[in-house]
């Protein structure tokens, strides 16, 4: 009777007549506190029957009370290792003497200019792929000057010789007074003294097709989004023309760093400045040749006034009857060679504002 009793007190305490979840089911406290509590029971029920409890077991039993719930946080990690954010990239600081990052845009120089993103801050155009273009310069000869001297001489003999003539130089149009030379002239003569034909200064023209390029670039400053292992994290240019991954960039015409991340290489220009010109001294009009073709006109008055009594040619002679004065009178002829028209343009085509941009490569 007393082993009954004791039976039907613990199962009093042990919750017997546990009422059950219509549903049938418990969450997962109620189930890890009913564990528990059941496990402390079964003690109570041996200390009772053995005369004797063990009451550290009971607190060992009774510790874990609070039950376990998973954790449901199932969403994506969106961080590199470096700690930027997806769709940023983690750029070391540039190296001595390097600036940036900048996206560099390209395209075609026939497409509409290209333009920033509103997050990126514009940092200028430029453009490379230069086409020189031509220069040829034209030269054209104008024709060639001739001026020829003559000599006068008037003998006191009829026949242009023996006697003692006197002799002056004079030039074409010049008037010569006979009676200044002799008293009394006999008769008149005149030769060629010099004449150098020259060539007048040749006309240069320049046929000129001008320098182009071929693809033009636009640098945008992205802003950083936060600090990183080995640098800052910026924004990459994935949904931009660019060449690829964001560039550094130094003024001049510089190699790239190939133990670096940018090693892929850019050199831009901003202007174009063309220095080529034709010198006309450079045109050649040879060789020039000419010839003095002149007769000396007689007068019977001074100043050699009206029309002439007579005209002889050079290296004749005129008999001095009634001369009072005489004039040459010329026309020569000179002509130039045909112009060189393969003369090279002097000057250079000069490109200013030249920057490199170096790129990351494993974009």
């Amino acid at each position: 009777m007393q082993r009954w009793v004791v039976a039907v007190v613990s199962c009093l305490a042990t919750a017997c007549f546990q009422e059950t979840d219509p549903m049938g089911g418990n969450d997962g406290t109620a189930t890890s506190e009913t564990t528990a509590e059941a496990s402390a029971s079964t003690s109570a029920v041996d200390s009772t029957s053995n005369g004797s409890a063990s009451e550290t077991d009971a607190t060992t039993l009774s510790a874990d009370t609070s039950g376990g719930a998973a954790s449901t946080d199932t969403g994506e990690d969106t961080t590199d290792p470096a700690g930027c954010d997806q769709g940023t990239a983690c750029l070391p600081v540039p190296m001595p003497g390097w600036e940036g990052p900048v996206a560099l845009l390209r395209a075609p120089a026939n497409a509409p200019a290209l333009m920033c993103p509103p997050e990126f801050e514009d940092a200028g155009a430029s453009f490379a792929d230069v086409d020189p273009g031509t220069v040829t310069c034209e030269c054209s000869c104008l024709g060639a000057n001739l001026s020829c001297d003559y000599l006068v001489t008037v003998h006191d003999t009829a026949i242009c010789q023996g006697g003692m003539p006197q002799s002056v130089g004079v030039g074409a149009g010049d008037c010569v007074d006979a009676s200044l030379l002799l008293e009394t002239p006999g008769s008149v003569d005149f030769i060629f003294m010099a004449g150098t034909p020259v060539c007048a200064p040749p006309d240069v023209g320049q046929a000129t097709v001008p320098p182009s390029y071929a693809t033009q670039f636009r640098a945008c400053t992205p802003t950083s989004t936060g600090p990183c292992g080995d640098g800052e994290c910026y924004p990459e240019p994935t949904q931009m023309p660019s060449v690829g991954g964001l560039c550094v960039f130094q003024d001049g015409d510089v190699p790239c760093d190939p133990t670096s991340a940018f090693t892929d290489r850019y050199v831009t220009h901003t202007n174009i400045v063309d220095q080529r010109t034709c010198q006309a001294g450079d045109c050649t009009c040879e060789p020039v040749t000419g010839t003095c073709n002149a007769s000396l006109q007689v007068f019977e008055t001074l100043g050699c006034p009206g029309m002439p009594k007579n005209a002889i040619p050079a290296a004749g002679c005129s008999q001095a009857t009634g001369m009072t004065s005489v004039r040459v009178v010329d026309a020569p002829m000179a002509s130039c060679g045909a112009a060189l028209n393969d003369v090279p343009p002097v000057g250079d085509v000069v490109l200013e504002g030249t920057r490199t941009y170096c790129c990351r490569s494993d974009v």
